[in-house]
């Protein structure tokens, strides 16, 4: 279980003053003072910031995790999470299902975000073993903000993902203020352009996806530039059509604001059950949100996350005899192998 690194304030008041000093008082840890966490080569380190708390500051904001989420075949994840306004250390914590794995500060220039905006990142110095993971952030600019919601992943290298990049320019808008058109603007990447007549949130761009038979989708990857971040991608979900027109399943819906400019590549969040195409058509949907008319996003490339149908994998096989030829006492041997994309 996580601990509370700051279990207690010491509160001293000064009848007739106005003023009271808080002094926070970081309670002890198996992590406690630059001690390693148990997790063998795992262990990540404590530093604490090197600075010192402002009395009645504003608190910091609560980050949004956003990914590692749900299940991964990544046994060294890269941990990434919305930059807090004017946050200058994050705090990372992450659990096992047995205790903790570990902890560390980090300057935001570490994690690459020193302006205080668009997305933090962290890649795991160590490799995990198979198994459940629990992660959350804390952000410090002259006090110690609240605890991220946790994100809960699991660790399976057996499960491995393939990327699977599909057809980002035929993507339709999702109703009539929306522009969609190739490369228009210079000043950013070719790709395409989505435009808006107008301004809100309520806004989108979706497109049918085909995928082979025996995969299963498990996530999205988007890359994508902004020219303001002002006006950006506010989901990713993906939904199943069964027999239309009756309606849909949403079957993955992150609602991730994506407001780093980029150019930069983001993965949604994880399906909490990989969703099976052969079950019903699906549609892949991006939401936008336009602050301006004049704002333009460029999506560069979509890729899809494909695991393996643990039911029914594609498979080829080979068939060959183990002697060295005639007369040798030959047999014949078949082997099989998934078939991937």
């Amino acid at each position: 279980m996580k601990k509370n690194l700051y279990s207690f304030y010491i509160i001293l008041a000064v009848v007739g003053l106005t003023i009271i000093f808080l002094f926070p008082v970081r309670g002890k840890t198996e992590c406690d003072y630059g001690v390693a966490c148990t997790g063998g080569s795992n262990t990540i380190r404590v530093m604490q910031p090197q600075e010192t708390a402002v009395e009645n500051a504003v608190l910091p904001g609560q980050p949004t995790l956003i990914s590692p989420w749900g299940q991964t075949f990544d046994t060294t994840p890269t941990y990434t999470w919305t930059a807090v306004t004017d946050a200058t250390w994050y705090h990372i914590w992450i659990n096992t299902s047995t205790g903790t794995l570990g902890e560390k500060w980090y300057t935001a220039a570490e994690v690459g975000c020193p302006s205080g905006t668009g997305t933090c990142s962290l890649t795991a110095p160590n490799p995990l073993t198979p198994g459940t993971y629990t992660w959350w952030i804390q952000a410090w600019y002259n006090a110690y903000g609240p605890w991220s919601n946790p994100n809960t992943f699991y660790v399976d290298p057996s499960s491995k993902t393939f990327t699977m990049w599909i057809n980002h320019l035929d993507f339709i808008p999702g109703d009539s203020t929306v522009t969609t058109s190739f490369d228009l603007n210079p000043n950013l990447g070719t790709g395409l352009l989505i435009g808006s007549t107008t301004t809100g949130i309520d806004q989108s761009v979706e497109k049918g996806l085909q995928v082979s038979p025996g995969f299963l989708i498990s996530g999205v990857r988007v890359c994508y530039e902004l020219s303001s971040s002002s006006s950006f991608i506010n989901n990713i979900s993906l939904a199943r059509l069964q027999n239309p027109p009756t309606g849909l399943s949403l079957l993955l819906n992150d609602t991730t604001d994506l407001t780093n400019k980029g150019p930069i590549c983001v993965d949604s969040k994880a399906a909490s059950t990989p969703i099976d195409p052969s079950l019903g058509a699906v549609r892949l949907r991006l939401g936008v949100n336009f602050a301006s008319d004049k704002d333009s996003i460029v999506v560069r490339a979509v890729g899809l996350h494909l695991v393996l149908d643990p039911n029914g994998p594609m498979e080829h096989t080979h068939t060959y005899l183990t002697g060295k030829g005639v007369g040798h006492n030959n047999t014949q041997a078949i082997t099989s192998e998934p078939i991937f994309p």
